[in-house]
């Protein structure tokens, strides 16, 4: 429920004042910011946690969802192309900055370059990650 969402956000932030750097705290305080529908916050804590490496599921996702974030934003289409362009790079075995891409390509009318994406999403099995596989 939102209640405890906002409670939770009001702890992981308090614990990252603690620990300004804790990978797992500005993880889920960007996880959480999302659902709550603070999306530029979200998108800067997501950021962060990108920037800290560690666990490449979690960059990746963090990754992922910048361009997600930014898309829904309505950032710039570089900028937008480019954030899922590096989760795609940073993780290639995961497939769904690929179709967010090719999603994005195609509602710019670069039917062609969604076409290839899609392709190369499609020949990508299962991945044995843990963390939010599944396409939002």
């Amino acid at each position: 429920d939102s209640k405890t969402l906002f409670q939770d956000i009001a702890l992981l932030e308090v614990c990252l004042e603690k620990a300004p750097n804790d990978r797992r705290t500005l993880f889920h305080l960007a996880v959480f910011l999302e659902e709550a529908g603070q999306d530029l916050l979200s998108l800067e804590r997501f950021t962060q946690r990108a920037h800290l490496g560690g666990s490449e599921e979690e960059v990746y996702y963090a990754l992922f969802r910048m361009g997600a974030l930014k898309e829904k934003l309505a950032f710039p289409s570089q900028e937008i192309i480019d954030s899922y362009s590096r989760a795609c790079s940073f993780r290639p075995q995961r497939s769904e900055a690929l179709v967010a891409l090719a999603i994005y390509q195609a509602k710019q009318k670069n039917y062609e370059t969604a076409y290839i994406l899609l392709q190369r999403a499609l020949q990508n099995p299962l991945p044995e990650d843990t963390i939010y596989v599944a396409w939002n």
